[in-house]
């Protein structure tokens, strides 16, 4: 309530709220790799934002094929992720 009063109300910006908007599928640590080679991701073959879902260890292909549900595709990542395997 003192949030309310001191700051007002949170505006709608086209019906939604800014507090309920939701990054890309697939795209929550975007950009927070930036030691590993731009062709080493495999989030755009999957329909995920650049720098998403990295394969440049065997570890991080493991994860990018488990995590792959979280993308647009899926099967894309998984068929990116076997590639670099």
């Amino acid at each position: 309530m003192a949030f309310y009063m001191k700051y007002g109300p949170v505006k709608q910006v086209g019906g939604v709220s800014p507090l309920n908007v939701s990054k890309a599928r697939g795209g929550s640590n975007a950009g927070k790799y930036p030691n590993v080679p731009k062709d080493e991701f495999c989030g755009p073959a999957g329909g995920a934002p650049e720098g998403t879902y990295p394969v440049n260890t065997p570890g991080r292909i493991m994860s990018a094929i488990g995590h792959s549900g979280n993308a647009p595709d899926p099967e894309g990542i998984k068929r990116c992720a076997e590639r670099h395997r």
